[in-house]
């Protein structure tokens, strides 16, 4: 029976330990900003008489651990949106921020294909009472992050437009500005080919006249001009 007792409460010991309450209620969302770009955005929010240290802290900073994956890639740090409150702290000899409210954090990601997936992190901080204890405290979250299957990695030079069996192709400005600057070196090429050809023709006219001019002065014609009028 004595056995039995010490069974029991080594399980009552062991899952008191494994149920650890935590002192700052976590919370997050995902928002689209681009069809590539995603914002995870993090909430804290510690419970009455407690606070828990910040990104910036010198002592005990918060952390966050992102598992990389080849789905994505954190585009920049995170942000942490609210500003701390900074005190000094006497017993360790140093300055601390600290959030007594609700905090919001923003981590900008890029997604890298078409297919939906998860981000993986861990949280990682000390949260305190107003009378000095402290203790470390853990989250794990994974935050699912939903691709449509519309997104496309774009290519800037060339970009297709598929429309039942027709399909348009876009090309870059520059490239458009080259056929431009083409097509009118063309048209001004064909516009001086013909101004050419009018002035040849015009000279053409003029040089037939001077020639009938002078066959009236010669010896065969000339005397006949008298009989002929």
């Amino acid at each position: 029976m004595r056995y039995l007792f010490l069974f029991l409460a080594t399980i009552l010991v062991i899952n008191g330990f494994g149920q650890v309450k935590k002192h700052v209620n976590w919370t997050y969302e995902s928002k689209k900003i681009t069809e590539t770009e995603f914002q995870i955005i993090f909430k804290a929010k510690p419970e009455k008489d407690w606070h828990f240290y910040t990104i910036n802290d010198k002592l005990n900073p918060l952390l966050f651990s992102f598992k990389r994956t080849n789905n994505y890639s954190l585009k920049g740090k995170i942000k942490e949106v609210t500003n701390p409150k900074t005190e000094y702290d006497e017993l360790m000899e140093a300055e601390r921020s600290f959030h007594e409210k609700e905090a919001t954090f923003i981590q900008n990601i890029e997604i890298k294909n078409n297919s939906s997936f998860n981000v993986e992190v861990t949280i990682e901080y000390q949260a305190c009472l107003l009378d000095g204890m402290c203790v470390m405290e853990e989250q794990e979250f994974s935050i699912p992050i939903k691709v449509e299957s519309t997104n496309k990695i774009i290519d800037t030079n060339k970009l297709e437009l598929n429309n039942g069996d027709t399909t348009i192709a876009v090309i870059n400005s520059d490239s458009i500005h080259s056929k431009n600057e083409i097509i009118t070196d063309s048209n001004n090429s064909s516009n001086e080919t013909n101004q050419d050809s009018n002035n040849s023709l015009w000279l053409f006219f003029f040089f037939s006249f001077l020639a009938g001019l002078a066959a009236i002065l010669t010896p065969c014609v000339f005397p006949m001009i008298p009989m002929t009028v």
